[in-house]
């Protein structure tokens, strides 16, 4: 299985630099009073809402259809839910386009 972008997003790019500041972390060491807290931006590479990926899923030959579709709505229910960290807030979360089967 393999992904790649096919079409960029926001503003015409892929990956754009994103900002987390903890507030209650220094040093690796839990803060949990708020005058002591000294946030540090961290800047990061995420990908461009609305960037196009094409995803290439493979399977066995002789994989029967209702299998495959099986498999497929499976891939597509996850991607849906999001995949990677803060989905909860819309990071790593797909919408279907489209959906081509190739066989050999």
């Amino acid at each position: 299985n393999d992904a790649y972008p096919v079409k960029a997003g926001v503003e015409g790019y892929v990956i754009l630099p994103d900002v987390l500041t903890p507030h209650y972390s220094q040093g690796g060491v839990d803060i949990l009073r708020e005058d002591e807290a000294m946030p540090v931006p961290v800047i990061y590479p995420s990908l461009a809402p609305g960037t196009t990926f094409r995803f290439v899923v493979g399977a066995p030959k002789g994989l029967d259809k209702a299998k495959m579709e099986e498999i497929l709505v499976a891939i597509v229910a996850a991607l849906k839910l999001g995949v990677g960290a803060k989905t909860s807030l819309g990071y790593g979360v797909f919408v279907l386009e489209s959906i081509t089967a190739h066989g050999s």
